[in-house]
């Protein structure tokens, strides 16, 4: 398979230029050092006032794209970040290749399907995303 084919398939858009592409499941333990961006960049998206995360629409259909493209990847392009990590389901941390500290690793392959769902970090483990441009948008070679 193709680079191009699989960022497709495991990226969410965030908006005409940019993609958000999967980094890993890594542990978040509270504000430590070794977290993976630094607590001091947090977005609350999940308690903000003015968000309407659709927790439903989660539950139904296993798709936190609004979380991932819609607020933390959109943020993270207006900050000007490479990087955005989402833990305990909204919150969103950013940084740039500088800032990434993988010192207290990745989740347990076996405890991913819980720790990550929905591609999403939940409590103490935040899902890590670059955010890759693409240009004037993405259009398929078929």
């Amino acid at each position: 398979m193709p680079i191009s084919t699989f960022l497709l398939l495991f990226s969410s858009a965030v908006d005409q230029s940019h993609i958000a592409v999967p980094e890993g499941c890594y542990k978040s333990k509270g504000d430590l050092k070794g977290n993976v961006l630094p607590y001091r960049s947090l977005a609350n998206f999940r308690d903000g006032v003015g968000y309407n995360i659709l927790w439903e629409m989660w539950n139904c259909t296993a798709d936190a794209h609004q979380i991932i493209g819609e607020f933390c990847g959109k943020e993270a392009v207006k900050l000007g970040k490479k990087y955005f990590g989402v833990e305990y389901y909204g919150e969103c941390y950013f940084g740039d290749k500088k800032d990434l500290d993988y010192s207290q690793g990745l989740v347990d392959l076996a405890d991913c399907e819980d720790k990550c769902r929905w591609d999403v970090g939940g409590p103490d483990t935040m899902m890590v995303y670059k955010v890759e441009d693409v240009g004037a948008g993405y259009h398929c070679k078929c």
